[in-house]
């Protein structure tokens, strides 16, 4: 009877061992994980930073442009027009990851 109880007890602690490395296994798992999308997600909003300082940058001088085309009479052509609605556009996507 002893016999049966160490084995039924030895089996039960190397199964809990067992559980507990696998669970310490997945938790590193998380954390390596957890830690890389970290990264990655300080990566892009670095990125977007720079984006957006460069986008504000480029709006600046079509501000400029305008203003300076509008004192002399002259039109701006539509192709500037299309490219500055679309300067707008991605303006207003990077406010939104400010």
């Amino acid at each position: 009877m002893e016999n049966v109880l160490k084995m039924v007890y030895g089996n039960q602690k190397e199964v809990e061992l067992k559980s507990q490395f696998y669970e310490f296994g997945v938790i590193q798992d998380i954390l390596t994980d957890y830690k890389k999308g970290v990264d990655l997600f300080q990566n892009a909003k670095s990125t977007m930073d720079r984006a957006f300082e460069s986008l504000s940058e480029a709006k600046k001088a079509y501000d400029n442009l305008e203003s300076k085309t509008k004192q002399l009479g002259i039109e701006i052509p539509n192709d500037t027009k299309k490219v500055a609605d679309r300067l707008n556009e991605y303006l207003k996507e990077a406010q939104k990851f400010k």
